[in-house]
């Protein structure tokens, strides 16, 4: 589990009265095969990056919602409970393809609206160790996460490969093009943006014989 320290802004949004900027808890679960789902607790669906290399995504609006942690006393591995609606069957079905979801895990993430551009306040991850069914909602029961999942350091630095979010404020870019490669060349790369400028990478690392390649 990787608990973030809240902001001084964050914080002082969180301790308003009154704000107009809502915060959003969001989830991706990724199924034991590798395939993924993102989620919203929201009424309308939420544009996020979460830092996973997938660039901004949608996060579905969706019924869910998460128990208090359960933490024990007896040195046991604190679990979670995370409940999502089922009144569609759609869950459901997900479940009994990939075998109740045991093996998989979820992330969880808590943003503030005004800065979904930035890493997320809060991240936590999870193991999905037990899952179940009713008629109205599925459950799964979350365990401690995978210490090897977790990106460690949290930043790093490639020769070839933009570390900023496009369109962030560090990308600058404010054309009409809706994607981009996060490469220097190509033909969705940062040249043809005419932005190279802004590349975020760093050409003069030294990567020792080791290369990343992107296969589309």
């Amino acid at each position: 589990m990787s608990l973030n320290s809240i902001s001084v802004a964050a914080n002082l949004e969180k301790s308003k009265l009154a704000s107009s900027e809502p915060w959003y808890a969001l989830i991706k679960i990724t199924w034991p095969d590798g395939s993924l789902i993102r989620l919203a607790r929201n009424t309308d669906d939420v544009q996020f990056d979460c830092g996973d290399g997938a660039g901004v995504q949608p996060y579905t609006a969706f019924n869910w919602e998460f128990d208090a942690l359960d933490e024990k006393s007896d040195g046991s591995i604190p679990t979670w409970t995370v409940r999502c609606s089922n009144v569609n069957r759609a869950m459901e079905a997900l479940l009994e393809e990939y075998g109740g979801g045991v093996g998989g895990n979820v992330s969880i993430f808590v943003v503030n609206a005004a800065r979904l551009k930035r890493e997320p306040e809060i991240e936590l991850y999870f193991d999905i160790v037990e899952s179940s069914t009713t008629a109205k909602q599925v459950t799964f029961t979350l365990g401690a996460a995978s210490p090897f999942r977790i990106l460690y350091p949290r930043h790093t630095y490639s020769p070839d490969r933009c570390i900023w979010q496009y369109k962030s404020i560090e990308c600058g870019y404010v054309g009409a093009l809706a994607t981009c490669s996060l490469s220097i060349d190509g033909a969705n790369g940062c040249r043809a943006h005419s932005n190279q400028s802004r590349f975020g990478a760093f050409p003069g690392i030294d990567s020792n014989g080791v290369r990343s390649v992107q296969i589309k």
